[in-house]
Protein backbone atom coordinates (compact mmCIF):
# COMPACT_ATOMS: atom_id res chain seq x y z
CA UNK A 1 0.00 0.00 0.00
CA UNK A 2 3.22 2.27 0.63
CA UNK A 3 4.68 1.30 -2.47
CA UNK A 4 1.11 2.38 -4.44
CA UNK A 5 0.51 5.81 -2.05
CA UNK A 6 4.66 6.72 -3.27
CA UNK A 7 3.73 5.99 -7.25
CA UNK A 8 1.00 8.11 -6.79
CA UNK A 9 2.26 11.03 -5.54
CA UNK A 10 3.80 11.21 -9.01
CA UNK A 11 0.93 10.98 -10.89
CA UNK A 12 -0.43 14.33 -10.86
CA UNK A 13 3.19 15.93 -11.67
CA UNK A 14 2.62 13.63 -14.90
CA UNK A 15 -0.81 14.93 -15.76
CA UNK A 16 0.32 18.26 -15.65
CA UNK A 17 3.80 18.07 -17.60
CA UNK A 18 2.27 18.36 -21.22
CA UNK A 19 0.29 22.16 -20.08
CA UNK A 20 3.13 23.15 -18.47
CA UNK A 21 5.58 22.19 -20.70
CA UNK A 22 3.38 23.47 -23.47
CA UNK A 23 2.55 26.58 -21.46
CA UNK A 24 6.19 27.11 -20.78
CA UNK A 25 7.18 26.89 -24.21
CA UNK A 26 4.09 28.92 -26.03
CA UNK A 27 3.46 31.64 -23.37
CA UNK A 28 6.18 31.75 -20.29
CA UNK A 29 9.16 32.20 -22.52
CA UNK A 30 7.76 34.36 -25.65
CA UNK A 31 6.08 36.88 -22.65
CA UNK A 32 9.53 37.25 -21.07
CA UNK A 33 10.98 37.74 -24.21
CA UNK A 34 8.91 40.52 -24.71
CA UNK A 35 9.01 42.02 -21.90
CA UNK A 36 12.72 41.93 -22.88
CA UNK A 37 12.71 43.49 -26.05
CA UNK A 38 10.47 45.87 -24.46
CA UNK A 39 13.32 47.89 -23.19
CA UNK A 40 15.39 47.83 -26.25
CA UNK A 41 15.33 49.57 -29.61
CA UNK A 42 16.13 46.59 -32.23
CA UNK A 43 17.23 46.82 -35.68
CA UNK A 44 15.68 44.46 -38.64
CA UNK A 45 17.61 41.79 -38.42
CA UNK A 46 17.69 41.93 -34.48
CA UNK A 47 21.79 41.76 -34.21
CA UNK A 48 21.79 44.80 -32.86
CA UNK A 49 19.81 46.30 -29.79
CA UNK A 50 20.40 50.03 -27.83
CA UNK A 51 18.59 49.79 -24.13
CA UNK A 52 16.34 52.85 -24.21
CA UNK A 53 14.64 51.79 -20.76
CA UNK A 54 10.67 53.11 -20.97
CA UNK A 55 11.03 55.39 -23.90
CA UNK A 56 8.80 52.51 -26.28
CA UNK A 57 5.99 52.95 -24.01
CA UNK A 58 6.23 56.53 -23.83
CA UNK A 59 6.25 57.05 -26.94
CA UNK A 60 2.92 54.82 -27.80
CA UNK A 61 1.35 56.69 -25.78
CA UNK A 62 2.45 59.80 -27.24
CA UNK A 63 1.64 58.44 -30.86
CA UNK A 64 -1.57 59.72 -32.16
CA UNK A 65 -1.67 56.37 -34.26
CA UNK A 66 -1.82 54.08 -30.97
CA UNK A 67 -3.82 56.42 -29.28
CA UNK A 68 -6.54 56.30 -32.48
CA UNK A 69 -6.27 52.20 -32.77
CA UNK A 70 -6.92 52.27 -28.55
CA UNK A 71 -10.39 54.18 -28.77
CA UNK A 72 -10.57 52.03 -32.26
CA UNK A 73 -10.30 49.11 -29.73
CA UNK A 74 -12.19 50.27 -27.05
CA UNK A 75 -15.27 51.43 -29.58
CA UNK A 76 -15.52 47.57 -31.18
CA UNK A 77 -15.03 46.01 -28.21
CA UNK A 78 -18.13 47.87 -26.37
CA UNK A 79 -20.20 47.76 -29.05
CA UNK A 80 -19.81 43.84 -29.40
CA UNK A 81 -20.35 43.52 -25.80
CA UNK A 82 -23.08 45.28 -25.40
CA UNK A 83 -25.22 44.85 -28.77
CA UNK A 84 -24.28 41.26 -28.76
CA UNK A 85 -25.69 41.13 -24.92
CA UNK A 86 -28.78 42.76 -25.74
CA UNK A 87 -29.44 40.32 -28.96
CA UNK A 88 -28.40 37.29 -27.06
CA UNK A 89 -30.51 38.04 -23.92
CA UNK A 90 -33.83 38.33 -26.18
CA UNK A 91 -33.21 35.20 -28.26
CA UNK A 92 -32.04 33.26 -24.84
CA UNK A 93 -35.24 34.10 -23.36
CA UNK A 94 -36.86 32.54 -26.05
CA UNK A 95 -34.69 29.68 -26.66
CA UNK A 96 -35.18 29.14 -22.85
CA UNK A 97 -39.16 27.94 -23.60
CA UNK A 98 -40.38 24.19 -23.43
CA UNK A 99 -41.58 24.25 -26.57
CA UNK A 100 -41.32 21.12 -29.19
CA UNK A 101 -38.74 21.16 -31.43
CA UNK A 102 -36.81 24.35 -29.46
CA UNK A 103 -33.73 21.54 -29.01
CA UNK A 104 -32.79 22.00 -32.44
CA UNK A 105 -32.93 25.20 -32.47
CA UNK A 106 -30.01 25.08 -29.92
CA UNK A 107 -27.74 22.84 -31.48
CA UNK A 108 -27.56 25.04 -34.77
CA UNK A 109 -27.27 28.13 -32.66
CA UNK A 110 -23.89 27.26 -31.77
CA UNK A 111 -22.40 26.16 -34.96
CA UNK A 112 -20.75 29.47 -35.65
CA UNK A 113 -19.02 29.37 -32.44
CA UNK A 114 -17.05 26.09 -34.48
CA UNK A 115 -15.61 28.39 -37.01
CA UNK A 116 -11.95 30.56 -36.46
CA UNK A 117 -11.82 34.19 -37.38
CA UNK A 118 -10.27 33.82 -40.58
CA UNK A 119 -13.25 31.50 -42.02
CA UNK A 120 -15.65 34.07 -40.89
CA UNK A 121 -13.89 37.13 -42.33
CA UNK A 122 -13.95 35.18 -45.59
CA UNK A 123 -17.21 34.62 -45.61
CA UNK A 124 -18.62 37.95 -44.68
CA UNK A 125 -16.59 39.23 -47.07
CA UNK A 126 -18.47 37.28 -49.81
CA UNK A 127 -21.59 38.46 -48.82
CA UNK A 128 -20.54 41.59 -48.91
CA UNK A 129 -18.70 41.93 -51.84
CA UNK A 130 -19.55 45.97 -53.22
CA UNK A 131 -19.88 44.40 -56.76
CA UNK A 132 -21.20 40.97 -56.51
CA UNK A 133 -21.75 40.42 -52.81
CA UNK A 134 -25.23 38.80 -52.14
CA UNK A 135 -25.92 41.08 -48.82
CA UNK A 136 -24.78 44.24 -51.04
CA UNK A 137 -27.42 43.27 -53.41
CA UNK A 138 -30.18 43.18 -51.36
CA UNK A 139 -29.08 46.50 -49.58
CA UNK A 140 -29.07 47.91 -52.58
CA UNK A 141 -32.46 47.06 -53.26
CA UNK A 142 -33.16 49.41 -50.30
CA UNK A 143 -31.05 52.05 -50.90
CA UNK A 144 -28.32 51.15 -49.28
CA UNK A 145 -24.84 51.95 -50.91
CA UNK A 146 -22.67 49.58 -48.46
CA UNK A 147 -19.07 49.41 -49.11
CA UNK A 148 -17.02 47.89 -46.18
CA UNK A 149 -13.80 48.43 -48.97
CA UNK A 150 -13.75 52.12 -49.12
CA UNK A 151 -16.38 53.67 -46.34
CA UNK A 152 -14.28 53.40 -42.87
CA UNK A 153 -17.72 53.73 -41.32
CA UNK A 154 -19.04 50.91 -42.91
CA UNK A 155 -15.60 48.84 -42.26
CA UNK A 156 -16.20 48.95 -38.68
CA UNK A 157 -20.00 48.73 -38.80
CA UNK A 158 -18.89 45.62 -40.96
CA UNK A 159 -16.43 44.08 -38.61
CA UNK A 160 -18.94 44.69 -35.42
CA UNK A 161 -21.96 42.47 -37.03
CA UNK A 162 -19.39 40.29 -38.44
CA UNK A 163 -17.73 39.56 -34.93
CA UNK A 164 -21.31 39.92 -33.31
CA UNK A 165 -22.22 36.96 -35.48
CA UNK A 166 -19.62 34.48 -34.83
CA UNK A 167 -19.86 34.89 -30.99
CA UNK A 168 -23.27 34.66 -30.91
CA UNK A 169 -24.15 31.03 -30.86
CA UNK A 170 -21.97 30.72 -27.46
CA UNK A 171 -23.46 33.43 -26.51
CA UNK A 172 -26.90 32.57 -26.22
CA UNK A 173 -25.87 29.13 -25.13
CA UNK A 174 -23.97 30.59 -22.06
CA UNK A 175 -27.08 33.12 -21.95
CA UNK A 176 -29.42 30.23 -21.75
CA UNK A 177 -27.62 27.96 -19.13
CA UNK A 178 -27.58 31.26 -17.28
CA UNK A 179 -31.00 31.30 -17.45
CA UNK A 180 -31.93 27.46 -16.84
CA UNK A 181 -30.47 28.05 -13.27
CA UNK A 182 -32.35 30.04 -11.68
CA UNK A 183 -34.77 28.19 -9.28
CA UNK A 184 -38.38 27.90 -10.57
CA UNK A 185 -39.84 28.62 -7.24
CA UNK A 186 -38.66 32.53 -7.73
CA UNK A 187 -40.39 32.66 -10.77
CA UNK A 188 -43.39 31.34 -9.38
CA UNK A 189 -43.62 33.35 -6.60
CA UNK A 190 -43.56 36.04 -8.69
CA UNK A 191 -46.05 35.20 -10.84
CA UNK A 192 -48.35 34.39 -8.51
CA UNK A 193 -47.71 38.51 -7.15
CA UNK A 194 -48.70 39.44 -10.66
CA UNK A 195 -45.36 40.19 -11.87
CA UNK A 196 -45.30 40.86 -15.95
CA UNK A 197 -42.77 38.40 -18.20
CA UNK A 198 -40.69 41.57 -18.32
CA UNK A 199 -40.69 42.53 -14.40
CA UNK A 200 -39.84 38.62 -13.50
CA UNK A 201 -36.70 38.69 -16.14
CA UNK A 202 -35.24 41.87 -14.97
CA UNK A 203 -36.06 42.26 -11.54
CA UNK A 204 -36.38 38.70 -10.37
CA UNK A 205 -34.35 36.72 -12.34
CA UNK A 206 -31.22 39.13 -13.94
CA UNK A 207 -30.53 39.75 -10.39
CA UNK A 208 -29.62 35.87 -9.81
CA UNK A 209 -27.89 35.30 -12.78
CA UNK A 210 -26.38 38.76 -12.73
CA UNK A 211 -22.79 36.87 -12.21
CA UNK A 212 -23.28 34.76 -15.00
CA UNK A 213 -23.60 38.15 -16.42
CA UNK A 214 -20.21 39.11 -15.84
CA UNK A 215 -18.35 36.28 -16.77
CA UNK A 216 -20.16 36.52 -19.83
CA UNK A 217 -18.71 40.13 -20.82
CA UNK A 218 -15.41 39.12 -19.42
CA UNK A 219 -15.46 36.46 -22.36
CA UNK A 220 -16.46 38.32 -24.69
CA UNK A 221 -13.60 41.24 -23.78
CA UNK A 222 -11.42 38.32 -23.97
CA UNK A 223 -12.98 37.24 -27.28
CA UNK A 224 -11.77 40.33 -28.69
CA UNK A 225 -7.94 39.47 -28.64
CA UNK A 226 -8.72 36.66 -30.76
CA UNK A 227 -10.03 38.58 -34.06
CA UNK A 228 -7.06 39.13 -35.55
CA UNK A 229 -8.17 36.64 -38.01
CA UNK A 230 -11.08 38.70 -38.96
CA UNK A 231 -9.71 41.90 -39.30
CA UNK A 232 -7.12 40.20 -41.61
CA UNK A 233 -9.06 38.51 -44.07
CA UNK A 234 -11.89 41.26 -44.55
CA UNK A 235 -9.82 44.52 -43.74
CA UNK A 236 -5.91 44.68 -42.88
CA UNK A 237 -6.69 47.94 -40.66
CA UNK A 238 -8.54 49.75 -43.54
CA UNK A 239 -9.95 51.39 -45.12
CA UNK A 240 -7.39 54.50 -44.16
CA UNK A 241 -6.67 53.09 -40.93
CA UNK A 242 -10.43 52.99 -39.81
CA UNK A 243 -10.46 49.40 -38.24
CA UNK A 244 -7.02 49.49 -36.76
CA UNK A 245 -7.48 47.63 -33.99
CA UNK A 246 -4.49 47.08 -31.33
CA UNK A 247 -4.23 43.52 -32.41
CA UNK A 248 -3.59 44.40 -35.75
CA UNK A 249 -1.14 47.53 -35.28
CA UNK A 250 0.83 45.22 -32.99
CA UNK A 251 1.14 42.96 -36.35
CA UNK A 252 1.84 45.24 -38.44
CA UNK A 253 4.04 47.34 -36.42
CA UNK A 254 5.99 44.05 -35.88
CA UNK A 255 6.04 41.61 -38.62
CA UNK A 256 5.65 44.96 -41.25
CA UNK A 257 7.35 47.31 -39.94
CA UNK A 258 9.75 45.37 -38.09
CA UNK A 259 10.04 47.83 -34.95
CA UNK A 260 10.41 44.67 -32.81
CA UNK A 261 10.61 46.93 -29.60
CA UNK A 262 7.57 48.87 -29.97
CA UNK A 263 5.41 45.59 -31.04
CA UNK A 264 6.95 44.18 -27.76
CA UNK A 265 6.00 47.02 -25.67
CA UNK A 266 2.29 46.65 -27.23
CA UNK A 267 2.46 42.89 -26.32
CA UNK A 268 3.11 43.48 -22.94
CA UNK A 269 -0.17 46.52 -22.77
CA UNK A 270 -1.82 43.86 -24.13
CA UNK A 271 -0.90 41.23 -21.99
CA UNK A 272 -1.37 43.16 -18.80
CA UNK A 273 -4.50 44.09 -19.77
CA UNK A 274 -5.96 40.21 -20.56
CA UNK A 275 -4.94 39.40 -17.05
CA UNK A 276 -6.65 42.51 -15.01
CA UNK A 277 -9.37 41.14 -17.09
CA UNK A 278 -8.73 37.16 -15.67
CA UNK A 279 -7.93 38.27 -12.06
CA UNK A 280 -11.44 40.28 -12.07
CA UNK A 281 -13.25 36.86 -13.76
CA UNK A 282 -11.03 34.71 -11.06
CA UNK A 283 -11.91 36.88 -8.22
CA UNK A 284 -15.55 37.38 -9.05
CA UNK A 285 -16.00 32.98 -9.86
CA UNK A 286 -15.49 32.90 -6.11
CA UNK A 287 -18.83 33.86 -5.02
CA UNK A 288 -21.53 32.11 -4.40
CA UNK A 289 -24.22 31.14 -6.94
CA UNK A 290 -27.75 29.47 -7.40
CA UNK A 291 -26.97 25.94 -8.40
CA UNK A 292 -29.87 24.12 -7.96
CA UNK A 293 -32.46 24.31 -10.20
CA UNK A 294 -36.06 21.97 -11.39
CA UNK A 295 -37.13 23.81 -14.48
CA UNK A 296 -41.99 22.70 -14.49
CA UNK A 297 -42.84 22.40 -17.90
CA UNK A 298 -45.05 25.73 -18.69
CA UNK A 299 -48.06 26.15 -20.00
CA UNK A 300 -47.98 29.24 -23.03
CA UNK A 301 -50.65 30.41 -25.21
CA UNK A 302 -50.92 28.99 -28.21
CA UNK A 303 -49.99 32.57 -29.85
CA UNK A 304 -46.64 32.55 -27.95
CA UNK A 305 -46.09 29.09 -29.23
CA UNK A 306 -46.34 30.03 -32.76
CA UNK A 307 -44.32 33.89 -31.89
CA UNK A 308 -41.34 32.28 -30.93
CA UNK A 309 -40.94 29.34 -33.17
CA UNK A 310 -40.99 32.08 -35.97
CA UNK A 311 -38.29 34.29 -33.90
CA UNK A 312 -36.11 31.23 -33.78
CA UNK A 313 -36.57 30.01 -37.37
CA UNK A 314 -35.47 33.83 -37.93
CA UNK A 315 -32.67 33.95 -35.66
CA UNK A 316 -31.37 30.16 -37.25
CA UNK A 317 -31.63 31.86 -40.72
CA UNK A 318 -29.35 34.39 -39.61
CA UNK A 319 -26.98 32.44 -38.10
CA UNK A 320 -27.31 29.70 -40.87
CA UNK A 321 -26.81 31.55 -43.86
CA UNK A 322 -23.52 32.65 -44.25
CA UNK A 323 -22.10 29.32 -43.77
CA UNK A 324 -24.80 28.07 -46.48
CA UNK A 325 -23.69 30.55 -49.20
CA UNK A 326 -20.09 29.83 -48.43
CA UNK A 327 -20.97 25.97 -49.45
CA UNK A 328 -23.16 27.01 -52.56
CA UNK A 329 -20.97 29.73 -53.62
CA UNK A 330 -17.60 26.85 -52.89
CA UNK A 331 -19.87 24.73 -55.77
CA UNK A 332 -19.87 27.80 -58.39
CA UNK A 333 -17.54 28.43 -61.55
CA UNK A 334 -15.79 31.95 -61.63
CA UNK A 335 -18.69 32.80 -64.54
CA UNK A 336 -21.22 31.62 -62.09
CA UNK A 337 -20.32 33.34 -59.29
CA UNK A 338 -19.79 36.95 -61.05
CA UNK A 339 -23.03 36.50 -63.01
CA UNK A 340 -26.00 39.22 -61.78
CA UNK A 341 -28.14 38.73 -60.10
CA UNK A 342 -26.16 36.64 -57.78
CA UNK A 343 -26.98 32.62 -57.79
CA UNK A 344 -27.93 30.61 -54.46
CA UNK A 345 -28.27 27.46 -56.04
CA UNK A 346 -25.51 24.91 -56.48
CA UNK A 347 -22.99 25.23 -59.21
CA UNK A 348 -21.37 22.82 -61.55
CA UNK A 349 -17.54 23.78 -60.81
CA UNK A 350 -18.12 21.77 -57.14
CA UNK A 351 -15.52 18.60 -58.06
CA UNK A 352 -12.57 20.82 -59.89
CA UNK A 353 -13.01 23.72 -57.05
CA UNK A 354 -12.67 20.72 -54.37
CA UNK A 355 -10.06 18.73 -56.16
CA UNK A 356 -8.22 22.21 -56.88
CA UNK A 357 -8.07 23.04 -53.02
CA UNK A 358 -6.91 19.22 -52.03
CA UNK A 359 -4.25 19.59 -54.73
CA UNK A 360 -3.19 23.09 -55.76
CA UNK A 361 -3.65 24.34 -52.32
CA UNK A 362 -2.25 21.76 -50.06
CA UNK A 363 -5.33 20.84 -48.10
CA UNK A 364 -3.84 17.70 -46.99
CA UNK A 365 -0.92 19.53 -45.35
CA UNK A 366 -2.95 21.91 -43.88
CA UNK A 367 -5.53 19.90 -42.53
CA UNK A 368 -2.06 18.03 -40.98
CA UNK A 369 -0.96 21.02 -39.31
CA UNK A 370 -4.05 21.56 -37.81
CA UNK A 371 -4.42 18.81 -36.52
CA UNK A 372 -1.06 18.82 -34.84
CA UNK A 373 -2.10 22.29 -33.68
CA UNK A 374 -5.30 21.12 -32.47
CA UNK A 375 -4.09 18.30 -30.14
CA UNK A 376 -1.25 20.78 -29.09
CA UNK A 377 -3.55 23.10 -27.52
CA UNK A 378 -5.86 20.16 -26.40
CA UNK A 379 -2.98 19.11 -24.52
CA UNK A 380 -1.81 22.26 -23.17
CA UNK A 381 -5.63 22.83 -21.95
Amino acid sequence: MQVKLKSQKWLPYVLLSPSIIIITIFFIYPSFQSLYYSFFRVNMTGTRKIFVGLTNFIRLFKNPDYLNSLMLSLFFAVSVVFIGLLICIYIARIANRRYPGFNIYRIFLIWPYALSPAITGMIWALMFNPTIGIATHILSFFGINFSYISNGVHAMIFIIVAAIWKMMGYNIIFTLAALQGVPNEIIEAATIDGARKGQIFWKVMFPVISLQFFLFIMNTLYAFFQQFGLLHVITEGGPGRSTDLLVYKLYRDGFIAMDTGGASAQSIILLLFVSVIMTIQFRITQKSVFTEHKMNKLNYKTIDKIVSHIVMISVLVIVLFPMLYAIIVSTQTFSEYFSFPPKLSPGTGALSNYSSAWIDGNLGRLLMNSLIMSLAVALGK
